[in-house]
């Protein structure tokens, strides 16, 4: 396996950039109405919005980065069908994860459809949980460091969900 560090390669770089400005224009169009905010800060769980944005939006880049990555690095690779098949495999529960995130967090704080949203944060843990698993037999730097933090940020937004589900 090459050891060379792809993450910050033209191609990572712009999934990255990609990713955040897409998390950033869900985050400005769907916003947080202060029902849902208020009851997650009654629980002390959330923290400020601006916080919680701000996080977003650098998993957002992140997960795009990580994605571009393995895109970069399997263009330097012959003949490893094996790694290819985890970049793929991975690469769509990523993004289906990056997606229902997004979604999630319309219906859960604009939309008001906590269910689905609750269902959508499970989807999205697990669909990241897989990906981590996934990669870390054929990336262990990307998936070690990127994709098991976002499991661990989807699994956090999965306790908010839960949360604010359980008190509406």
């Amino acid at each position: 396996m090459n050891k060379k560090n792809v993450f910050f390669t033209p191609i990572a770089l712009l999934c990255g950039i990609a990713c955040a400005i897409t998390g950033i224009a869900s985050l400005v169009l769907f916003g947080a109405p202060l029902c849902s905010i208020n009851v997650l800060r009654g629980m002390n769980i959330f923290p400020p919005i601006w916080i919680y944005n701000l996080i977003s939006t650098v998993w957002y880049f992140l997960i795009g980065a990580a994605y571009g990555a393995i895109l970069e690095a399997n263009t330097r690779r012959i003949n490893s069908g094996d790694i290819e098949t985890a970049a793929h495999k991975g690469g769509a529960f990523l993004i289906s994860a990056f997606w229902l995130s997004i979604i999630r967090h319309f219906l859960l704080f604009y939309a008001g459809r906590l269910f689905i949203a609750l269902l959508l944060s499970c989807i999205c843990a697990l669909c990241s949980l897989i990906t981590s698993i996934i990669w870390h037999k054929a990336y262990p730097r990307v998936s070690s460091v990127t994709v098991l933090g976002f499991t661990i940020w989807q699994f956090y937004n999965l306790l908010l969900s839960f949360s604010v589900f359980l008190h509406n």
